[in-house]
């Protein structure tokens, strides 16, 4: 296995656009009202930095992804299961 930790943003890793998908022993996740507040006013205040043209660097957390070669596939179309750092 080759680990590679990189960091990058949540943009360009949707721009890759890669086939994400959680595996089955991942735990469901479980937040509580104050988390889901906090994660939203989090958002809010990056959206309007970015809006006043500020540059905006946040970190939401961390996601391990592993790729996967699937048989037929071309590169750019290779899963990348999905773990969240909190339940590694």
């Amino acid at each position: 296995m080759n680990i590679e930790p990189a960091y990058t943003s949540i943009g360009s890793l949707f721009a890759y656009k890669p086939m994400f998908f959680i595996p089955k022993y991942q735990r469901a996740y479980a937040w509580d009202a104050e988390s889901i507040s906090d994660f939203i006013k989090d958002l809010k205040k990056c959206f309007e930095k970015r809006k006043s043209n500020s540059p905006v660097n946040h970190f939401f957390g961390g996601i391990l992804s592993v790729k996967h070669s699937v048989p037929g596939t071309v590169n750019q179309h290779i899963p990348l299961e999905s773990l969240s750092e909190k339940q590694i």
